[in-house]
């Protein structure tokens, strides 16, 4: 990361061994500043001087404060700009492209399909934070310029949907919200402007599920049965699979046997769908039943999913439900068998499941719940 940080080399000089900026400002001074520009955040003396040292990048946020606080003019702007912009490619892709070639390099839907396709690969390998660096990265590349944010409008939101994605697998239940809902807002915007029946679908299905993330019920099953008659088919099946959840959850039988009938027959036409969204029904299934005190039938569906060739995430959800039935069988104070909790709780260290924290983490809390209350 040589180009940012000889490019800022212009701006400031050393001086009995401490850095002046042009402005007059020392290091501390300056990150003080940015961090105020920056709405009291992102920004420190430590890590200015890694950045000023080659050994971090700035984001988009924080080159623009770095450029207020100094008062640079356009053409040094657009001079950081670049360098930033050749560090950045050079970092994903070992090669460096100067940023007014960045409408060439993106533009296009060849181009668009294969950044999505690496964001998604990454993610569903369980490289879930691989997948959110690289989404960033894009998604940084994609504003730099407003014709650049214009001619990609449609890449922009998809690739914003790609990162709240990222924190369904990964977020809290306290934080999900926040971190997603300004992404959520954008990407939707986009697609009723653009008029992607895509984005919008999927930008829909992914609001409900952040609301049952952070276990706001009620919000979720209202949002996702007001918007479910405007998305896509495709959709339909995730839309399904937290309704089930939630109405289960809820104890709202009379809406969860509406449901059910619809998930039953995704399954009676299973050939019509992936094999992820088959194991993910199959799932959502046995954790409503198990709620509901049908441990043997709950059971049952998780037996007969087919985990051969489905991706990692969905690997790693099958364990959580057998966990969860184990702990839904303990909350009814039935005999819960020790040695397949801890069959349960050793398959889900399995080092591909690492990168689901949240997974990882429910298993956890209700393994440790059985073994010592």
């Amino acid at each position: 990361m040589v180009y940012l940080a000889s490019e800022l080399q212009k701006y400031y000089h050393k001086a009995q061994n401490k850095l002046i900026f042009y402005n007059g400002m020392s290091l501390n001074q300056l990150a003080l500043e940015m961090w105020t520009v920056l709405g009291y955040k992102g920004m420190d003396p430590s890590l200015l001087s890694r950045i000023i040292h080659g050994e971090r990048l700035f984001t988009k946020e924080q080159l623009f404060a770095f450029c207020t606080t100094l008062g640079l003019n356009e053409i040094e702007k657009y001079s950081l700009e670049n360098a930033l912009g050749k560090d950045l490619l050079y970092k994903h892709f070992g090669e460096v492209v100067p940023i007014s070639q960045y409408d060439d390099l993106i533009a296009g839907e060849k181009i668009s399909s294969m950044i999505l396709l690496g964001i998604r690969k990454l993610k569903d390998k369980g490289e879930v934070q691989e997948a959110m660096q690289m989404a960033s990265f894009f998604e940084q590349a994609l504003t730099f310029t407003p014709k650049i944010q214009q001619t990609n409008k449609s890449l922009f939101a998809k690739i914003l949907n790609e990162k709240v994605r990222c924190l369904h697998y990964t977020e809290k239940p306290n934080t999900i919200l926040a971190k997603s809902q300004q992404m959520n807002d954008v990407a939707l915007k986009i697609g009723y402007e653009t008029k992607d029946s895509d984005i919008i679908s999927l930008s829909h299905a992914l609001i409900g599920g952040c609301f049952y993330i952070a276990k706001r019920l009620k919000e979720s099953a209202g949002y996702l049965e007001k918007t479910f008659p405007i998305v896509n088919e495709k959709i339909k099946v995730e839309y399904i699979r937290t309704l089930l959840y939630n109405y289960s959850s809820l104890h709202d039988f009379d809406s969860f046997k509406g449901v059910y009938k619809k998930a039953e027959k995704i399954l009676s036409e299973r050939e019509k769908y992936n094999k992820n969204d088959i194991a993910s029904m199959h799932e959502a299934i046995s954790r409503s039943l198990a709620i509901m005190g049908e441990f043997g039938a709950a059971k049952k569906f998780l037996r007969f999913v087919d985990t051969s060739n489905i991706h990692v995430y969905y690997q790693s959800q099958i364990v959580r439900g057998k966990m969860f039935i184990c702990y839904q069988e303990h909350l009814k104070n039935k005999n819960v068998d020790r040695d397949e909790i801890k069959q349960i709780f050793h398959e889900s260290k399995h080092g591909a499941f690492s990168a689901f924290s949240r997974h990882r983490s429910q298993i956890a809390n209700m393994y440790q719940q059985m073994c010592y209350e």
